[in-house]
């Protein structure tokens, strides 16, 4: 893009100094570089709005993990972190896919389950007060959802310690 610039400032230049007395030329080689200069500016204000946005966004991101950190001992949903940012579940669930390749919900369980095989590997808690501590409210649920992830439940993965 830079080279067709200088291209056509060079252009516009040569322009002038054939015109004659310079008038025409020179006017013609002034509107174009306001043109030009117009539509740089309104390009660097895009691009700038770009980063603007991807600065609000990744910020909203860090936000919403924060929230999820603070609050993996509750049941929490992707309605109620979405909530807490402001955002409609549906569009935080899409902002968080493009930028981890996941859902809130699956991240919420990802986490919950990274805390839970820490508890059972370096602590006596019994797997139930695990799962309530992380949120489960009955040991079934806790269970599933961890052999889901972890692929062994967590009596093995204690046994196992990994």
């Amino acid at each position: 893009m830079g080279d067709s610039i200088i291209k056509n400032e060079i252009y516009f230049c040569e322009l002038d100094s054939h015109a004659g007395d310079g008038d025409f030329g020179m006017s013609v080689a002034k509107g174009f570089n306001q043109l030009l200069l117009n539509w740089i500016d309104a390009v660097l204000q895009k691009v700038g709005g770009y980063f603007i946005e991807m600065d609000k966004t990744e910020l909203q991101l860090q936000r919403v993990i924060g929230y999820i950190m603070d609050n993996l001992q509750k049941d929490i949903s992707r309605e109620e972190v979405a909530n807490h940012v402001f955002l409609n579940p549906d569009y935080l669930d899409r902002l968080f896919k493009k930028q981890y390749n996941m859902s809130v919900s699956k991240y919420i369980l990802q986490e919950r389950m990274k805390l839970a095989k820490q508890l059972l590997a370096e602590t006596n808690l019994s797997i139930s007060t695990i799962g309530t501590q992380l949120g489960y409210n009955n040991l079934s649920n806790f269970s599933s959802a961890f052999k889901k992830i972890v692929k062994q439940n967590p009596a093995e993965f204690r046994k196992n310690k990994y």
